[in-house]
């Protein structure tokens, strides 16, 4: 059985994200959305993003600030960077959510090939994955945040007492456009800084969960192709009301049959086409932002593994990071598995076209389907730009080179 709905959760990170288009809906909740998506623009990629580059100028004296400051920039700057290429591309993310949903590249089941299941069950790998990672992200800032609260409870008041600044209790370096000398200021400055902090989490995750989403049904889809290129014959033969044992010398000596042959592998292949011209489109829009995205996860692992080296191993301060280098394995993990899938199931089309009982099929189904067979031996993959592709060797070689970047810094001394 196919899914009745194949994006929910992508609809709901982008909502959250302040991507989603608000034409879609009517009356109070079209205003919301429009509000709601310009006032995270403003506040997340504009002010935040403003304040971060202000703050380099406070944080250039001490390497553990600097390093620990430039870590959280790298995720921000990858965040507006994919929040852009979202809102560019509107009618572009449409489009590859039509073509995933398209009926016309359904199949009837045959014996273990069931279409339907496949789609289904990458739907729900799908929404538990993503919601899991979604929970996963937000418990990011918000354990962070929790830690500051509590010690703002604690030792808040010595604020005024001049023997603490607020900075020394909030969890990220800021700057706020107002004063935050006293106790009572460093609650409005603590509430400033959480709201903005969350709502990161939800335009950069928006991003990574629609990515998510359309591979693991570019993965879905030449998987269901595998199968109906193996089983294409047979189920011609269930159409017709054949047996699916009935076998002839040539098809040609049943015509009906031959036309039913004929127009199921044109189905097909044009449902192949369709697909890898999808996956060129997606890997040419995901090419540079998945560049950037490895980019800034090795700065980031480098940022939270110095600071986790010189903090006490059950402080705050080490939790915090570990649970944010925790959070990067799993969006580095989300990107190089799924990059991988794709790979394997777009190479596994060329078994379902040997496997399938074409030894009597006319010679330009034959053709056809040798020059499929030629096409699938060209490797289907998502690249980190133009220098690697996207696999689980990919995700290695990212984190030993995190690790090698960062034993070099750890030699450094702290000013």
């Amino acid at each position: 059985m196919y899914p009745k709905r194949y994006f929910p959760f992508v609809m709901t990170a982008f909502k959250l994200g302040g991507v989603y288009d608000s034409d879609h809906t009517n009356g109070f909740w079209k205003y919301f959305f429009k509000f709601y998506n310009v006032f995270l623009f403003l506040l997340c990629p504009i002010y935040y993003t403003i304040v971060e580059l202000v703050m380099l100028y406070y944080t250039k004296k001490s390497l553990y600030m600097f390093i620990d400051h430039i870590g959280m920039m790298f995720v921000h700057w990858a965040g507006n960077m994919k929040t852009v290429l979202l809102l560019l591309n509107r009618q572009k993310i449409k489009d590859v959510m039509g073509v995933l949903k398209d009926q016309r590249f359904h199949y009837e089941d045959f014996e273990d090939f069931r279409p339907g299941n496949i789609l289904q069950n990458h739907f729900k790998f799908n929404e538990i994955f993503c919601r899991i990672f979604m929970f996963t992200a937000t418990l990011v800032p918000i354990s962070n945040q929790i830690s500051a609260l509590k010690l703002f409870i604690v030792e808040g008041h010595s604020i005024d007492a001049g023997n603490m600044t607020c900075q020394d209790i909030l969890p990220y370096y800021c700057w706020f456009p107002f004063e935050t000398e006293t106790y009572e200021s460093c609650r409005y400055a603590f509430l400033f800084q959480t709201v903005p902090m969350i709502l990161f989490v939800y335009l950069i995750t928006a991003f990574d969960i629609a990515f998510s989403y359309f591979a693991s049904y570019l993965r879905a889809h030449f998987l269901c192709i595998r199968g109906a290129f193996s089983t294409f014959r047979e189920r011609c033969l269930v159409r017709l009301n054949l047996p699916t044992d009935y076998e002839l010398l040539k098809d040609s000596q049943h015509p009906k049959l031959e036309m039913e042959i004929k127009t199921e592998v044109r189905k097909i292949t044009h449902h192949l086409q369709v697909i890898i011209r999808l996956h060129d489109e997606l890997k040419s829009f995901y090419s540079i932002p998945l560049l950037i995205q490895a980019m800034s996860i090795v700065g980031i692992l480098i940022s939270c593994l110095y600071i986790i080296s010189l903090e006490p191993l059950f402080s705050a301060e080490a939790y915090a990071r570990f649970q944010y280098a925790l959070g990067l394995f799993f969006q580095l993990s989300l990107y190089c598995f799924q990059g991988s899938e794709i790979t394997n199931a777009a190479l596994s089309v060329a078994d379902g076209i040997y496997e399938a009982n074409w030894y009597s099929c006319t010679k330009s189904v034959k053709t056809t389907m040798m020059i499929n067979m030629m096409r699938m031996q060209r490797k289907v993959e998502f690249t980190v730009g133009k220098f690697a592709p996207l696999n689980m060797s990919t995700y290695v070689k990212i984190l030993k080179g995190s690790y090698t970047y960062y034993t070099f810094l750890s030699q450094k001394k702290i000013n």
